[in-house]
């Protein structure tokens, strides 16, 4: 969990405390970090079925299997990196701070949670439309791309939309 706590001061806290914990450690000479792990599965079987087209199949297999086996531990994990995720501040709207980059995720993001409450109450369809976009994004990158700040960058314009109306009709 403090590895997943907006950087750079959660992951600092969380490499002085676990200093063997691979996830901490992200470097293609670290043979334990899920990564290097998850492209030493994908080479082999590549090797084993002779192109990656043949490959794709068996990998996609194990990876569902992997899930299948614990979804518990997907969800939480899913969790860790959408928490994550909220904080990216990446792209034309970075903010180089990252202490402000943090508290301005957090006041948008709220805003977001407080606009889409609204929006049901209300059963403002269009609201919520343009809610769901961010909310939808959040979800997609967390449950499937391990939280990676490119993928979340497309609902930095929409969460500041979001901002915007919600001040203008304060």
């Amino acid at each position: 969990i403090l590895a997943w706590i907006p950087p750079p001061a959660g992951i600092t806290r969380a490499r002085e405390r676990f200093p063997e914990a691979a996830i901490l450690r992200p470097s293609p000479r670290n043979r334990d970090y899920y990564v290097t792990r998850s492209m030493a599965i994908w080479q082999s079987e590549v090797e084993r079925a002779g192109s990656r087209l043949e490959a794709a199949p068996a990998v996609r297999r194990r990876a569902l299997g992997v899930i299948a086996a614990d979804p518990g531990q997907h969800l939480f994990v899913s969790l860790l990196v959408g928490w994550r995720t909220l904080f990216a501040e990446r792209g034309a709207l970075a903010i180089a701070d990252p202490d402000l980059a943090l508290a301005v995720g957090i006041a948008l993001h709220a805003l977001l949670l407080l606009w889409t409450a609204r929006a049901l109450m209300r059963r403002d369809l269009p609201g919520l439309a343009l809610a769901l976009i961010p909310l939808g994004g959040w979800l997609l990158h967390a449950l499937l791309t391990e939280g990676r700040e490119r993928f979340q960058l497309p609902a930095l314009p929409v969460l500041w939309l979001l901002a915007a109306l919600a001040v203008g009709e304060a």
